[in-house]
């Protein structure tokens, strides 16, 4: 089998594996995908996980501020939602 036939398998199997809600593969797959697609579309994938990530915080952010509301007579619970020296920990590691 041709290197490019092997790739392809390789591209499916990792495809196959993120439809079956696998994080670990959804992630592999997008890199191995990035052999095949230019860097618009990979731009466009990474735009989108971005605005997933937004999507959660927001939610996050409101369960916080619900939670908050309907519980005066406990201490606030505070949400920090600048990752920045997080993600950096995390790369320093």
């Amino acid at each position: 089998m041709s290197a490019a036939g092997e790739d392809s398998l390789g591209l499916d199997a990792a495809v196959d594996a993120a439809i079956a809600g696998d994080a670990r593969a959804a992630i592999r797959a997008l890199i191995v995908a990035n052999n095949y697609l230019d860097a618009e579309v990979m731009e466009t994938a990474f735009t989108q996980r971005r605005e997933n990530i937004i999507g959660d915080c927001l939610q996050l952010q409101v369960d916080v501020e619900v939670y908050n509301d309907m519980n005066p007579r406990t201490k606030p619970v505070q949400l920090i939602l600048d990752f920045k020296d997080d993600v950096a920990e995390r790369r320093a590691a």
